[in-house]
């Protein structure tokens, strides 16, 4: 299984449900928390990684275009100078440097998508791993609770007690407001992460129109210049 499935099989695991099912709850969110941990390492490096083969291959395909850009000047050059057979060969050298520009434009155009693929789930199991840790912490504390209870009923010897009674009730309260704020803490992480979803997203979009508006206005201007000369 690839990284990224990786990450998308952990993002699908429900925390609540770990802790509903796990005969040891807080042992199952050490071993996810540590499994997500080491993902997010490997995502890190992988996205490093990505990013280094995209700038390189950016750079090969900006070196054809600026190639053939400067081909064609001198084509035009040459042209101007009656010199037929220099004309013809530079453009036959803008043609090779157009025909090896055009697969690297696809190639990068896939990559990027890749690699922002890749740090969308990456950002996602970062509030993931947030999110499990505030999960382990509500429950070590609701445990420590659940200790100090048992230890009060013993010492009060009943439940009868007035004062174990109301030290308890504030001890179930303090329980209940963990266990409320945990959860509002998940959700807002929830929010927080569709809502980076969405702006990836549209920076993504961005930069694709952006790319496609230099793109034309590049092949217009060699149009221009082909009419020209």
């Amino acid at each position: 299984m690839g990284l990224l499935e990786r990450i998308k099989s952990l993002l699908r695991a429900n925390i609540r449900d770990i802790l509903q099912k796990a005969e040891d709850p807080e042992h199952a969110l050490d071993q996810l928390i540590k499994t997500m941990d080491a993902e997010l390492a490997e995502a890190r490096a992988g996205v490093a990684g990505a990013i280094r083969d995209e700038r390189k291959l950016r750079d090969t395909c900006d070196h054809h275009v600026r190639e053939s850009e400067a081909m064609l000047e001198r084509a035009t050059i040459a042209a101007g100078q009656d010199r037929d057979d220099l004309a013809r060969e530079a453009l036959r050298r803008r043609r090779q440097h157009q025909e090896a520009a055009e697969p690297l434009k696809a190639e990068l155009q896939a990559q990027s998508r890749g690699l922002g693929e890749l740090q969308e789930h990456l950002s996602y199991l970062e509030s993931k791993i947030a999110q499990a840790r505030r999960a382990r912490t509500a429950l070590l504390t609701r445990r420590r609770l659940a200790r100090a209870r048992r230890g009060l009923e013993t010492v009060s010897g009943a439940r009868g007690s007035p004062g174990a009674d109301d030290t308890l009730d504030r001890l179930a309260d303090t329980v209940d407001e963990l266990n409320a704020e945990a959860q509002a803490y998940a959700e807002l992480a929830e929010q927080d992460v569709s809502a980076q979803l969405l702006d990836i997203e549209h920076d993504a979009k961005a930069e694709e129109a952006s790319i496609e508006v230099e793109l034309r206005d590049i092949k217009e201007r060699l149009a221009r210049k082909d009419n020209t000369g």
